[in-house]
C-alpha cells in the first residue's frame, strides 16, 4: 500500500510543478505531501 501511496503522491507532485501558474504554492504541496507520507507511516498504511 506505501508504495501505491508513494506512487499516486509523485503524479501529483509532477503535474502539479509543471505548472507554472501553480509555482507559488509548491511550498504548501511539499508540505502536505510530507504530512500525508508521515501520517500513512504512523497508520501503517
Amino acid at each position: 500500500m506505501p508504495a501505491q501511496v508513494a506512487l499516486v503522491v509523485i503524479d501529483m507532485q509532477e503535474a502539479y510543478f509543471q505548472d507554472p501558474a501553480l509555482a507559488s504554492q509548491r511550498r504548501v504541496l511539499s508540505r502536505r505531501v510530507n504530512s500525508a507520507i508521515g501520517l500513512a507511516e504512523l497508520l501503517g498504511l
